[in-house]
């Protein structure tokens, strides 16, 4: 292989190329096209302790700084193209402020944002200005089982639907915060046991009191 030592290093090689082509820098093992050993330091806003550091040379500004791409040859295309992109940003033009952002490409040129962490630490699915620690702009659903600390806001209509028969919804919770029945159900359609008084419900839900 090839190595470069640079000025000062105690002898130490600074970049080797392997033959075959992987490039190491701080080994002369590299098991991938690139590899780059460094000393573990801890995190911090300066870039100079950085194992490795993408950086733009523009005027701050909003939205500017280096983004990392994947890229490849698509299905029936003879060019690259983008496939998913990382973005790492200015929030904010005269502050150390910044962002991380996630692209797709989801077939087309614009590659839209599909995630972004917002220097104040909040997350958007869906959304570049998430407003809480995690906002989704869009459907969501969990397959498994959801635990909820504090408590639940509905500003629309909040809906339970069960997984089996009957079909359709049994209870929701209206915009004004009133709990409904939808259908005519009674307590085994639920799977569960609810005690008397916990909730009002129309004439023909078919619930006990």
């Amino acid at each position: 292989g090839l190595s470069l030592y640079g000025d000062g290093n105690g002898g130490s090689t600074g970049l080797f190329v392997k033959s075959g082509g992987n490039v190491g820098i701080g080994t002369t093992s590299p098991g991938s096209k690139l590899e780059v050993w460094a000393a573990n330091t801890a995190p911090s806003s300066g870039s100079s302790g950085n194992t490795l550091t993408l950086t733009t040379n523009d005027t701050s500004a909003q939205d500017v700084g280096p983004i990392l791409g994947f890229s490849g040859y698509a299905v029936g295309q003879t060019t690259q193209r983008n496939f998913a992109l990382i973005l790492g940003k200015a929030e904010g033009a005269s502050t150390q402020r910044g962002y991380l952002a996630f692209r797709t490409n989801g077939g087309g040129a614009a590659m839209p944002e599909a995630m972004r962490i917002t220097a104040d630490q909040l997350v958007g699915i869906g959304t570049t200005s998430p407003a809480t620690t995690l906002s989704v702009q869009g459907n969501q659903y969990t397959s498994g089982t959801a635990f909820f600390g504090g408590a639940i806001t509905a500003t629309s209509t909040l809906t339970l639907t069960p997984l089996g028969t009957p079909a359709g919804a049994l209870l929701a919770v209206n915009a004004s915060g009133t709990l409904i029945a939808t259908s005519s159900i009674g307590v085994s359609s639920l799977g569960l046991a609810l005690p008397k008084g916990n909730f009002l419900v129309g004439n023909d839900a078919g619930v006990a009191q």
